[in-house]
């Protein structure tokens, strides 16, 4: 019990932080890294969600942001509330099918709705080390959050939004 808890989000029951750490801990003691995939993704607009609208929708987006990214995701590896509005999956299996597999994912964010909040969005970037084994950890995690950053821009230009101020 005590265990789980200091490895898991306490409102999504994903993985947390911490976990990683200790993924990142043992990933960097390896000699041969294996073929993975990082997927950073943020949650669009959850600060004016809280701010407007109460921080039961806000939670209500973070679960159902969750919930897809479960359900999309877990076969292929693990997910991490990395904290907020932030999550991180590492992707270890069916890496052939990986554009298939975001694609589907893109699309449960689509889908979701839940009973306050009707929309999700998410911003969503993507680094791997399959054609370069030297990458560490950190260099695909800057190259995918430089990915989700420019996602996440593109959102808030199209949507008329101040990021900060909105």
């Amino acid at each position: 019990k005590m265990r789980y808890l200091a490895n898991h989000d306490g409102l999504t029951g994903l993985l947390n932080r911490h976990s990683y750490k200790d993924f990142a801990t043992e990933y960097s003691k390896k000699p041969d890294n294996e073929d993975l995939i990082i997927v950073v993704m943020d949650i669009n607009g959850l600060k004016t969600v809280n701010d407007n609208i109460g921080h039961d929708a806000g939670d209500e987006l973070i679960n159902g942001a969750a919930s897809c990214m479960r359900r999309i995701l877990s076969p292929h590896g693990e997910i991490y509330r990395m904290g907020g509005d932030e999550f991180m999956a590492i992707i270890t299996g069916d890496l052939e099918n990986w554009t298939d597999n975001l694609q589907a994912l893109r699309d449960a964010f689509d889908a979701w709705t839940g009973k306050i909040i009707t929309r999700l969005s998410v911003s969503i970037g993507t680094a791997t080390n399959i054609d370069n084994k030297k990458l560490s950890l950190e260099e695909m995690i800057a190259v995918a959050d430089k990915q989700m950053y420019a996602e996440k821009a593109e959102y808030y230009s199209k949507n008329g939004r101040n990021r900060r101020t909105t």
